[in-house]
């Protein structure tokens, strides 16, 4: 009887556990082709010029980033982009990257990056940085509840 008491503990504990939410803040790159229409739609209108995107899905707790260095004129360096990190305090969320430039046009640079931050609350205050100084983000769209 103690046995099948503790079994039905430890299922109903695991249960519990496996049904909760995600609660944690994370961030993975993604590929374009794994974005919302409605996402890739805001990304699509501004690809023409470089800078950082932010798109707000309150839908799912989540945002998605768009590094844009796409728009390369001949005899300026191109941009890429590497070492995207979230991390918060308090009320605070920070988004940072870093930039790099090269004037190798013929190599496989990273000049477009997508990245999904899933957020364990909500904040009121995000800060941006590129390569440690802090900047701001070209345009904010997003589909506020």
């Amino acid at each position: 009887m103690m046995r099948k008491s503790l079994f039905v503990l430890f299922l109903s504990m695991g249960l519990l556990y496996a049904c909760q939410p995600d609660d944690t803040l994370s961030s993975s790159e993604k590929v374009k082709g794994e974005l919302t229409e409605e996402v890739q739609q805001f990304f699509n209108g501004v690809t023409e010029e470089n800078g950082v995107y932010l798109y707000h899905d309150e839908k799912n707790d989540s945002m998605l980033v768009y590094l844009n260095g796409h728009q390369i004129k001949q005899g300026d360096p191109a941009y890429h982009f590497s070492n995207f990190d979230v991390k918060a305090e308090g009320d605070q969320l920070y988004l940072s990257y870093e930039t790099d430039t090269t004037t190798d046009y013929s190599s496989d640079i990273e000049n477009q990056r997508f990245y999904e931050v899933n957020l364990d609350k909500g904040y009121d205050t995000i800060k941006l940085f590129n390569n440690g100084d802090e900047t701001a983000f070209h345009a904010i769209s997003g589909n506020l509840e």
